[in-house]
């Protein structure tokens, strides 16, 4: 488990040099894995890291979503990562269960975290930690969803996407962010504490 720590914590650190995020939800992050090394669900069945993935068609400015059955709300395909896995592979096992689709050339990015409670007394899961990563096409793939996880699914442009994820604001700031347009600023790692 210290090696998914040990990752998740390399991955914050490469969004910190890359990107603005919410400096608070950052901290949330470090915090989250200095107080605790049950990270994933097996291990911890209510407070867990997860994975999400948006593919995004630049050209088009139009992202994959599709309708959840668990959650019950529109989101972009994602899942638990599972032990001792790092959270880029959790990516490439999630797209090929998800969207019968193997990433070749394709090279995702790291843009953004959200930190969700869940409130559905027919799961165990409480808290999610996400980590969301943009896999950017050259075209709009005609993915082949798998429909025991959602009702539907479908390229939506980028504004369409956004509304349809009108129960989660953190969800929304960061599916925002995916273009990677907004003006960018490094985040002070001295004011953060480990």
């Amino acid at each position: 488990m210290n090696s998914l720590r040990h990752s998740i914590r390399q991955e914050l650190f490469r969004l910190s040099r890359s990107i603005s995020i919410d400096v608070s939800t950052y901290q949330q992050f470090l915090n989250r894995l200095a107080i605790n090394q049950r990270l994933v669900r097996s291990h911890n069945p209510s407070d867990h890291f997860c994975v999400f993935f948006v593919p995004y068609h630049r050209q088009s400015n139009a992202v994959f979503v599709g309708h959840h059955i668990k959650a019950d709300e529109w989101l972009p395909p994602g899942g638990h990562i599972e032990p001792e896995e790092h959270p880029l592979d959790t990516l490439k096992r999630e797209i090929v269960e998800e969207l019968k689709y193997p990433l070749t050339h394709e090279r995702p990015a790291f843009f953004n975290l959200t930190v969700v409670d869940i409130a559905n007394p027919a799961r165990s899961c409480r808290r999610h930690w996400d980590l969301w990563y943009r896999v950017e096409l050259k075209k709009l793939i005609d993915f082949t969803y798998d429909r025991q996880e959602f009702y539907t699914a479908s390229w939506l442009p980028l504004s369409q996407a956004l509304s349809s994820l009108h129960s989660r604001r953190n969800y929304q700031a960061a599916l925002a962010s995916v273009a990677g347009k907004k003006p960018r600023k490094r985040i002070d790692l001295t004011s953060l504490k480990e």
